[in-house]
């Protein structure tokens, strides 16, 4: 359990402070953190479902029941995203590239 609070301060901390560049970057963090509480939340399912309490064993379901349809409902909504890559003028743009250029062409760009 001491092991779990510190990660819980590397995510507490890493939702206040960007340490990389790129503002995404800190999502690595979060992911480490999510493998170290799925341990604990299993654990804490564990225990509850070993009660002698048949209402600590109810809401040990109940707690399965909704995490599971929550992760379904994440799974759906990303399965049916689309993010658009380029827009219809940028493939116009990409278009009369390939067709008026040259395979080896080099291209001065400002990022």
């Amino acid at each position: 359990m001491k092991l779990y609070v510190c990660f819980w301060l590397i995510f507490a901390v890493s939702n206040f402070i960007q340490f990389q560049p790129w503002d995404k970057d800190n999502t690595k963090l979060f992911v480490i953190w999510v493998f170290v509480a799925t341990a604990v939340v299993s654990l804490v399912i564990q225990k509850l479902w070993r009660a002698p309490s048949f209402v600590a064993k109810v809401f040990a379901v109940f707690v399965v029941i909704s995490l599971t349809l929550s992760g379904t409902m994440m799974l759906y909504r990303e399965s049916t995203l689309w993010w658009q890559v380029n827009d219809p003028e940028d493939q116009d743009f990409g278009g009369w590239i390939a067709s008026n250029t040259e395979a080896d062409d080099i291209f001065i760009v400002n990022d």
